[in-house]
């Protein structure tokens, strides 16, 4: 089941005491099961984005839209993309290939970072003990959270102002 911590005792000769050892099988037993309630065998979270992990593949249950499928069908028609994807990291791939496809670079971007940073994480802690001082102890605090979340990510402009509409005179 673990087998890295089988061979780091093998390769390290250690002599591990038998209580410890039926302690570590016992836990490493209940995180496993627990594993298996949270992320379930028959539901998998990476059915439809495998094309995250290799835009090479050709697979057609893709989560894609038409105009999406055509430009990784085009990404995975490129001979030279393929031999670099061969000797660099996936993040690396798409941070190249942010120019080129962007649209398929931002759903890439957001299923391989599905999670705040732990800095984040601390932010958003001291703001809300900030505003959960006695002094401004409201019961929904979302919108004055907001701003301590937002203000260490910089925003981008030029996607704000695409979708900003002038207002209409009278």
């Amino acid at each position: 089941m673990f087998e890295s911590f089988s061979l780091f005792i093998e390769t390290k000769e250690l002599d591990i005491d038998s209580n410890i050892k039926i302690t570590i099988e016992n836990h490493l037993q209940s995180l496993y099961d627990t594993f298996e309630d949270y992320y379930p065998v028959n539901q998998d979270p990476r059915d439809g984005y495998l094309w995250v992990q290799n835009p090479f593949l050709t697979n057609s249950q893709h989560k894609l839209c038409l105009k999406e499928q055509e430009l990784l069908l085009e990404i995975s028609s490129d001979i030279g993309l393929q031999s670099k994807f061969k000797t660099m990291s996936v993040t690396k791939l798409w941070i190249e290939l942010k120019d080129d496809y962007y649209v398929l670079f931002e759903k890439a971007m957001k299923i391989l970072l599905p999670f705040s940073s732990t800095y984040l994480c601390e932010a958003g802690f001291s703001g809300m003990t900030h505003i959960k001082t006695k002094t401004r102890n409201r019961l929904d605090a979302t919108h004055s959270l907001r701003v301590p979340l937002t203000t260490t990510v910089e925003p981008r402009f030029d996607k704000i102002v695409k979708t900003k509409q002038a207002q209409r005179s009278h």
